[in-house]
């Protein structure tokens, strides 16, 4: 068995996508079904239990604002997964759960939920086939505050380009308009 040192990696290679978690016995022994559902939702905003038809079996949310915005009814539960989101992202999610049946290493999808308040929410998804045939657990992310941070960026770059759109290249140089130019 291949030793590995305190902080080192937990898998193979890397953090490289799609690489083989090694992670020894000894490291975290008998991890059980209350302890394993603990970690995969304090490591995700979602997570949810489905079965082999696509029927959500349990869902757990890191979040409450996320859980009240995704799941005030408790209609989750009982539903399948593809009916929680968009109808333009449900195509995404049954890839998700057919990928999770033959792949090993999962693949990620933005899918959306419909939001009470109007505007779908962002999610990204990976399913994992947790060796049962009858189970998958799908974990997600809330991208929310990583469209915030873009529109933050498209604001502040559309920002610079109003303010330069005076400017004229020359050369090296650029010269902006004549209030910014130097008085000899």
């Amino acid at each position: 068995m291949e030793q590995r040192r305190s902080g080192g990696s937990l898998v193979d290679g890397g953090c490289c996508p799609g690489a083989d978690v090694q992670i020894p016995k000894e490291s975290l022994g008998d991890l059980g079904a209350l302890s394993a559902a603990n970690l995969i939702a304090a490591a995700t905003d979602v997570a949810v239990v489905v079965d082999s038809h696509g029927f959500i079996r349990d869902v757990a949310f890191n979040k409450d604002e996320l859980s009240l915005e995704l799941d005030a009814q408790g209609r989750w539960m009982g539903s399948q997964l593809t009916e929680i989101v968009t109808p333009e992202t449900r195509a995404k999610v049954k890839e998700l759960l057919a990928d999770a049946t033959v792949r090993k290493s999962p693949n990620w999808r933005q899918v959306n939920h419909p939001s009470p308040g109007g505007e779908d929410i962002p999610v990204l998804y990976s399913a994992i086939n947790i060796g049962r045939e009858d189970r998958f657990v799908v974990v997600g992310r809330d991208l929310r505050p990583l469209a915030v941070m873009q529109q933050r960026l498209i604001n502040a770059q559309q920002s610079m380009e109003r303010t330069t759109s005076g400017c004229v290249m020359r050369k090296h140089a650029t010269v902006c308009c004549s209030r910014y130019r130097r008085k000899p």
